[in-house]
């Protein structure tokens, strides 16, 4: 099997491996089992990212997203299912 690689100064060079070897190299390239790949880079890593999207925004024309609002459990527990935090899911009393 013949393997077309770039090296050095933009030459491409060719090199001729085994069927073993060719498949060697290729599962170098497969996670373990529960590994997960990370591909967040450029304007989404980690470094700046908040800053890199609101430059983004702005050269775009994009509305101002507002910050996130932290809203307490005991509001969402009343707000999805009615309850409230203090309710004695039996007899409906609030202690």
């Amino acid at each position: 099997m013949i393997i077309k690689t770039i090296q050095q100064r933009g030459q491409v060079k060719e090199m001729e491996l085994g069927a073993n070897e060719f498949i060697r190299r290729f599962e170098q390239h497969i996670l373990p089992k529960y590994f997960t790949k990370i591909r967040s880079y450029g304007y989404l890593s980690n470094r700046n990212r908040k800053a890199n999207i609101e430059e983004i925004s702005y050269y775009l024309n994009l509305p101002y997203h507002p910050a996130k609002v932290k809203v307490p459990w005991h509001v969402r527990l009343l707000e999805k299912n009615n309850i409230w935090y203090n309710q004695c899911p039996h007899c409906q009393k609030c202690h």
